[in-house]
């Protein structure tokens, strides 16, 4: 009859554990559009946990975009100064997730992309700097924008299934130490146990990225390079009037090549044939002069 009891009991636990998991997509991201953003602005202060509050202070996760055009030379200038400035601040303040390099000097383009994991306290400093480092490099700051994503949802749904799952595994520690029977219903148990302590573990890390992203700010560094004439400056007339001498001169030179091409075949017979008759002439020529004196 106990072990009856028992069965019913792991049972009835396990049951209760499956019906406190929400269904896959029950919540969706809700994603806030991107607005333009003041050089100076300050992030929006993150907003921490607090039991019982956590409808009230929404859970955000901001994402800044700063795209900025520098001429080649200035370029190198301002990356290096912005990997030197994180680097500086060290992995707890400023981590480097991914850095893509597109273009060479040689072409004369050059663009790269970096996206930083970053605390709201070093993206306040990279913000005051930013105008300064912009100076030196003679560049600009060509687009800025701040996405942010709200994370409410999931974190508090995430904390409800880990309080609902821990409360489990500790009414099934209890029942394995307190109520030993068979070998297979302590094997159910022991199973059931692991099952849960997964499920808890992954909840866990599940809510720390979430977190995470919550207490920090991605920052995604845009660098391209200046053409060295644009469409419609002062030196658009010189730029075209060059193009344009160099361009016929070059047409003309071409055109010469090409006469002299289909010249060159009728040259090398006409000029042996003709040679070759004059020769042939002269002696003629030379032989009839005492004949005829």
């Amino acid at each position: 009859m106990r072990y009856i009891r028992l069965f019913g009991l792991l049972a009835g636990l396990a049951l209760i554990g499956a019906c406190s998991k929400p269904a896959e997509g029950a919540y969706e991201d809700a994603a806030i559009s991107t607005h333009m953003v003041d050089l100076s602005e300050e992030p929006v202060k993150k907003s921490t946990a607090v039991p019982g509050q956590e409808l009230a202070l929404p859970q955000l996760a901001y994402e800044y975009t700063y795209t900025m055009e520098a001429p080649l030379r200035g370029l190198d200038t301002l990356i290096a100064s912005h990997q030197s400035l994180c680097d500086q601040a060290g992995p707890q303040n400023c981590l480097m997730i991914t850095s893509n390099s597109y273009g060479n000097k040689a072409s004369g383009q050059k663009s790269q992309t970096m996206a930083l994991r970053v605390s709201t306290q070093w993206l306040k400093t990279f913000q005051a700097g930013l105008e300064g480092d912009l100076k030196k490099s003679r560049g600009q700051l060509t687009s800025q924008n701040i996405n942010s994503e709200d994370l409410s949802l999931q974190i508090v749904d995430s904390e409800a299934r880990l309080k609902n799952k821990t409360a489990l595994r500790d009414r099934l520690i209890d029942i394995i130490k307190s109520k030993p029977g068979k070998i297979a219903d302590l094997i159910e148990a022991e199973t059931t146990l692991a099952n849960v302590q997964a499920e808890i573990d992954s909840l866990q890390s599940s809510l720390a990225v979430m977190r995470k992203r919550v207490a920090t700010v991605r920052l995604t560094l845009e660098y391209r390079s200046e053409t060295l004439a644009t469409p419609g400056s002062a030196f658009s007339p010189v730029v075209d009037s060059l193009t344009d001498f160099t361009r016929v001169a070059m047409s003309s030179l071409g055109a010469i090549i090409l006469v002299i091409a289909a010249l060159l075949p009728f040259g090398l017979i006409v000029v042996p044939l003709g040679w070759f008759g004059w020769r042939l002439w002269r002696k003629r020529k030379a032989k009839s002069k005492p004949t005829a004196g």
